[in-house]
């Protein structure tokens, strides 16, 4: 089964120590993931909201902009019918209505008002493949080896046979 881990930080309007530890929520593959940027209420009038996505090795590329007291816009790369974005005057709410393997990458929140100030607030999603299970026999001699690797990739057998068989394949 595959499973999501969002690790979030919030942003709270103040300078953000460096060795700051990140809490970590688990959400399976499929399921929703919410982000949340809290802010003070200094930053309450006039304010804009942004989320972004940066993937590894990527740019930031823009999700979803909210000005106080107007619909949000998406980007096409991240429409309305995936993503969702809830904002009050203490803090704003992204979450992704059902999780895919590509959702990973970090996640960041940016709350300026006006040009006076902007702050920065990031969360990493990421994400965890399923095991499989693989138990192989060779009948010739009635041995079993059972073998673990992550869906989607590749893995070298532990033994070699002219005719081994899989018996069953299990999830884990």
């Amino acid at each position: 089964q595959s499973v999501l881990a969002c690790v979030s930080v919030m942003c709270n309007g103040r300078k953000q120590s460096e060795d700051t530890l990140v809490p970590v929520t688990t959400v399976e593959l499929g399921e929703p993931a919410t982000f949340t940027c809290a802010f003070s209420n200094a930053l309450i009038s006039r304010r804009s909201i942004q989320w972004y996505k940066q993937s590894a090795g990527d740019l930031l590329k823009l999700i979803v902009t909210r000005q106080k007291s107007t619909q949000p816009e998406y980007a096409p790369e991240f429409p309305a019918s995936r993503f969702q974005v809830n904002s009050n005057d203490n803090f704003s709410n992204l979450t992704i209505l059902r999780t895919r393997q590509e959702d990973e990458g970090m996640y960041h929140c940016a709350v300026s008002e006006w040009i006076i100030k902007t702050v920065w607030s990031g969360t990493y999603l990421l994400l965890k493949a399923a095991k499989l299970t693989y138990k192989m026999c060779i009948f010739s001699t009635q041995f079993c080896i059972t073998q673990e690797t992550l869906r989607g990739h590749r893995t070298t057998p532990l033994f070699s046979s002219r005719q081994p068989l899989i018996q069953s394949v299990q999830e884990t």
